[in-house]
């Protein structure tokens, strides 16, 4: 049976903050806890006044105050994450174990063209587009580290900012062509062209209020709608979409289609197949040192600060 995306990160190591796990589970549809009081968390303007609430309370805290969309507390499985977070509350962490988790699900199949009906032999990407450079190259550190354990990582290739994966099948009829690996974890600047024409188990798009072009115009809409056709070429043999697609960022000064985005998430339509959460820093990264907030708050003031950290819109 497929492990669920919590104790792929247990097996890891990887240590979420109970916000954190809230956020998955409403992305994968698993349970949320009615019982214990395990998230916890103190207002950044009013320290004195501490939260201490069940996983289904604090979707239901959210919720009350406009800053999740879903219609009930009861989790389903959605296609799409949108969350907007709060600097330093482990936004990456959570892109990147999710595209990591994906390409481990691919690769329990040992033939996952057949298993998708597609032609053998073509690549099925889990894609990152970064708004930097450096970025780029974070993200995937972290997925390579994480994908390290899987017994596929032997047969591996990386090159550049790819890293491919040979399928049980592909290793089965040509042991020792390493270089040709159909399962492929590709990571990209906003700026590049084109992040098109893939097949995608999973898109993340990091920072993506900050996404431009060389010239400095916004392109977030554009990467969207470039990338969403690729996320319907992988379907279950229940007739089910399986991609994901992974919007995480914080504010900047642009807001441009992230604003818009979370406003729809509240329509009908889209509360079928989008979780979209609106967390601040000290919700999702509790044990974060509140004199560094302080000193943001004191550097940036209230308003940038709010964006920033509070994930005001």
């Amino acid at each position: 049976m497929q492990q669920n995306i919590l104790d792929f990160a247990t097996d890891l190591g990887v240590v979420l903050s109970p916000a954190q796990t809230v956020v998955l589970k409403c992305l994968y549809g698993l349970s949320l806890d009615k019982h214990t009081q395990s998230v916890k968390f103190s207002d950044f303007y009013n320290e004195s006044r501490k939260y201490l609430l069940t996983e289904k309370a604090f979707v239901k805290y959210l919720m009350d105050r406009g800053m999740c969309n879903l219609a009930t507390a009861d989790t389903k499985p959605m296609n799409e994450l949108l969350l907007i977070a709060g600097r330093r509350s482990g936004k990456d962490l959570l892109g990147t174990l999710i595209v990591s988790y994906e390409t481990q699900k691919l690769l329990t199949h040992d033939n996952p063209h057949q298993y998708y009906n597609l032609p053998e032999g073509t690549e099925i990407v889990a894609l990152n587009v970064s708004a930097s450079p450096v970025g780029v190259q974070n993200v995937l550190r972290k997925e390579e580290a994480y994908l390290k354990s899987l017994d596929n990582y032997k047969s591996s290739s990386r090159q550049g900012c790819e890293l491919r994966f040979r399928t049980q099948h592909e290793i089965d009829a040509n042991p020792n062509n390493v270089e040709k690996g159909s399962v492929v974890v590709v990571s990209k600047v906003s700026s590049a062209k084109p992040v098109h024409g893939y097949s995608s188990s999973c898109v993340f798009l990091n920072e993506f209020a900050s996404f431009e072009d060389i010239e400095g115009n916004p392109v977030d809409r554009q990467v969207y709608n470039s990338v969403v056709p690729s996320l319907f070429t992988l379907v279950n043999k229940d007739e089910e979409v399986d991609g994901k697609l992974i919007i995480a960022t914080s504010l900047s000064d642009r807001q441009g289609a992230t604003k818009e985005f979370f406003e729809e998430s509240f329509t009908p339509v889209w509360q079928e197949h989008r979780a979209a959460f609106r967390i601040p820093t000290w919700c999702l990264r509790p044990d974060i040192d509140n004199d560094f907030l302080k000193d943001e708050f004191n550097k940036k003031g209230k308003e940038l600060f709010d964006r920033e950290y509070g994930s005001v819109i």
